[in-house]
């Protein structure tokens, strides 16, 4: 056990525990589960390759959408790269 006495569950590095990067690893390596499809109320004031719908549950971008803003389905935009992931 190491001499503070307690043991840390994330990454060490030269500075010490990095949470954010153990949180970053976190996210990357938990699965996105599929929701029911949604789309931004913003999407027609981007650009046509910028507009998308999305369809899984942790996907950033979609993630920054907020309730209020979101519409369901697909509003004829292409799937979000990072759903796919």
């Amino acid at each position: 056990m190491p001499a503070g006495g307690t043991i840390s569950v994330f990454p060490e590095n030269d500075y010490g525990p990095n949470l954010w990067e153990f949180l970053n690893l976190l996210q990357e390596t938990k699965p996105m589960a599929k929701v029911a499809d949604y789309y931004s109320v913003n999407e027609a004031n981007k650009p046509a390759d910028k507009q998308v719908y999305h369809d899984n549950d942790q996907c950033r971008a979609g993630r920054d959408i907020p309730q209020s803003e979101r519409r369901p389905g697909r509003g004829g935009y292409r799937h979000c790269n990072d759903c796919d992931k």
